[in-house]
């Protein structure tokens, strides 16, 4: 840790008596001596939170600490010394470090495991020559309804703006039992790293997570989920599953009105599956391709495309994010991505010994279509007028391949779809830059 970086503290008050709450009968902090040594913090400038009542964190340089007496920090295992104003207040103060097990780890593990890192999944999608022109989805916020978004050190390392909201009071958006959601994200800041990420943990898919997630008034919209029922008509769906049928019509409504008022939609095409919203005309359905260890391009066997039967004449996918292969594990080419500790997804296709890290190897069209949000805040970043029609234009126009009923218009291509959307005109041609 440099000189200049702040340094937190933990201050402990103590107890009603004045004694130390360790070995005192009552251990509980005074929280008025924790009150008055916020008064005494302040007048020496430090920055202090009070996490809970009679408890003090405070945040300082090492110099500063120093000049108060407070803490040299070297060598590092003395302990703070506690001013003499603070003294009768204060019983004890520590600096606070990490645990060294079962910790979630900063940096991705090793494995011989052929998979895309995130920095080659950007190289990939060719939206790192974006990132060197300074074009990183700064000023764009991108709503993603999932299953909890985990406090990774990895996103804070990389000081991504992420934002949390449940859809359920008292529902911690920062908990994720499943990992999904946490890795879905990362995809999306990966290709999108000045984006404002908007994490709605979602109690159930529904209309009501939809509804939450546009009241935050998101730029974009990236759902990685979907209802595998486009096998059949909306009119058999009626007289089988007729509440089904109800919130489809309900979703429909919310998802057209979105559009209608400017919000770009995306969804994941499902691996396989037949998914709604996905199929829906006006929404940007994402499948997927993959990336193999020979450096081919090739539509990935997890991935799978369908023509709706909801929506005659509608193919999916529109087009395809980066995942990896489908049949046994361990699969390859999928991508490593920070998930949450003790989630289900946590070390998938990790060797064992590696599993508790809070990384997994893993993707899907659930990485694929953030990937795409991601790309779409870049877009929306070098013009901001772009309507969601017209991003789905230019990225159909754009994309890498030949268009085939497998992989729609091809693999986004992120420098390709910047330059057109840069240049683009409110009649769908291409202008001369200004």
């Amino acid at each position: 840790m440099t000189d200049d970086a702040p340094l937190p503290l933990r201050w402990v008050a103590c107890n009603r008596e004045g004694e130390d709450p360790r070995v005192a009968k009552d251990s509980l902090p005074d929280p008025h001596r924790a009150q008055t040594a916020a008064r005494i913090f302040h007048r020496l400038n430090l920055l202090h939170a009070s996490p809970s009542p009679g408890t003090l964190v405070s945040w300082a340089t090492a110099a500063h600490y120093g000049a108060l007496g407070i803490c040299s920090c070297s060598p590092p295992h003395l302990l703070p010394v506690i001013p003499p104003s603070l003294k009768r207040i204060i019983a004890y103060a520590y600096a606070p470090t990490s645990p060294q097990c079962h910790g979630v780890a900063q940096a991705p593990p090793a494995t011989d495991l052929f998979h895309l890192s995130l920095q080659s999944l950007c190289e990939i999608l060719r939206v790192t020559p974006c990132h060197e022109q300074g074009i990183r989805g700064t000023g764009v916020a991108i709503a993603l309804p999932d299953t909890g978004f985990a406090a990774h050190p990895w996103f804070e390392s990389h000081g991504y703006d992420i934002r949390r909201v449940s859809t359920v009071d008292g529902m911690d958006p920062a908990e994720d039992e499943q990992g999904h959601g946490t890795a879905a994200c990362a995809n999306a800041l990966a290709v999108a790293p000045g984006a404002t990420l908007l994490g709605i943990r979602q109690a159930d898919f529904s209309a009501t997570a939809l509804e939450v997630a546009l009241a935050q008034s998101p730029h974009v919209l990236s759902c990685s989920w979907g209802w595998d029922k486009d096998y059949q008509s909306r009119d058999q769906l009626r007289r089988t599953e007729p509440h089904t049928a109800l919130q489809f019509d309900d979703m429909e409504r919310i998802i057209r009105g979105a559009i209608q008022e400017g919000t770009t939609v995306v969804f994941s095409a499902g691996n396989g599956e037949r998914a709604f919203p996905a199929s829906m005309p006006e929404v940007i359905a994402v499948g997927g391709m993959t990336w193999t260890e020979q450096g081919d391009l090739v539509p990935s066997s997890l991935a799978g495309s369908y023509a709706s039967q909801f929506y005659p004449g509608r193919l999916v996918p529109d087009l395809c994010g980066i995942v990896g292969e489908g049949g046994k594990y361990p699969r390859k080419g999928h991508i490593m991505l920070p998930t949450s500790r003790a989630s289900v997804l946590e070390g998938e296709n990790l060797p064992l010994g590696k599993t508790t890290s809070g990384w997994a190897i893993t993707s899907g069209t659930s990485s694929a279509a953030p990937q795409v949000a991601g790309l779409i805040a870049l877009m929306l970043e070098v013009n901001p007028e772009l309507k969601p029609m017209e991003v789905g234009a230019i990225l159909r126009n754009t994309a890498r391949g030949i268009p085939s009923p497998e992989t729609g218009a091809g693999l986004v291509d992120g420098e390709a779809a910047c330059r057109m959307a840069r240049t683009w005109s409110p009649t769908g041609a291409s202008r001369p830059p200004s």
